[in-house]
This record gives structure tokens, C-alpha cells and sequence, in this order.
């Protein structure tokens, strides 16, 4: 009978920790209970800041019926309003609003980060 070596199972342990580690315990899906004007500047600046562009206006409506809103980079178009033509090689970002701890929060799936909300009402996403 062949040994198994010792860095197959500690690689396995790794890839689970690090798997438990991308959702906290107590943490779960939310949407939006409401929309108000200061929730919606709020969660722009928090997006803004999380994906590093000077402004991000998005509509968030979206997230009343979702825990998932998926941003794609707008095409670019050259003076004339025309599309430039090229490949846009940039995946698009999704974030998902959760409730961790009591606090409605945004977390960036394609990194993991997480910024805390003070306006957004939030509730438990629907199953």
C-alpha cells in the first residue's frame, strides 16, 4: 500500500479554510428594504471607492428583488458618440449585499473586499 504524502492533505485543509473564509459565519444574503436618496449616494461612494473610479452612478433598484448586482465597464465611444471599436478584455464586477453581524454590507465577489453600509436598510434575501 502506497503513503499519501503530507502535502496533499495540507493543501486540502488550505483550500477548505481558505473556502470558509470567503463568507463569514453569520453572514446572509439581503436586499434592500427601501431606496432613499441618502442609501443610494452611499452605496454609489462605497462602489466608487471598492472598484477605484472617481464615479459610479447606478441605479439600485435592483437589489430590492437581488443579493447580486453585476457592473459592467460602459463601452467606450469616440467624440462623435460612436463606439470605439476593440475588445474590452475586463470581466465584469459582481457584489452582493449581505447582512453580517446586524449590518447590511456589500462585498465584491471578484475580491472578496467588504465595506460596511450606515444608510441602507436592509432584510434577509428572499429564498
Amino acid at each position: 500500500m502506497r503513503k499519501r504524502p503530507a502535502t496533499a492533505y495540507l493543501c486540502g485543509s488550505l483550500a477548505l479554510l481558505l473556502a470558509a473564509c470567503q463568507t463569514p459565519l453569520g453572514a446572509s444574503p439581503a436586499v434592500l428594504r427601501t431606496v432613499n436618496e441618502s442609501a443610494q449616494r452611499e452605496i454609489n461612494l462605497v462602489l466608487s471607492e471598492m472598484l477605484g473610479a472617481s464615479r459610479v452612478l447606478v441605479d439600485v433598484t435592483p437589489w430590492t428583488r437581488s443579493a447580486l448586482l453585476t457592473l459592467e465597464r460602459a463601452p467606450l465611444k469616440d467624440p462623435k458618440g460612436m463606439l470605439v471599436q476593440g475588445l474590452n478584455l475586463q470581466k465584469p464586477q459582481v457584489f452582493r449585499l449581505e447582512i453580517y453581524v446586524g449590518q447590511c454590507r456589500i462585498v465584491q465577489v471578484n475580491t472578496g473586499q467588504s465595506r460596511s453600509l450606515v444608510h441602507a436598510d436592509c432584510q434577509a434575501a428572499p429564498s
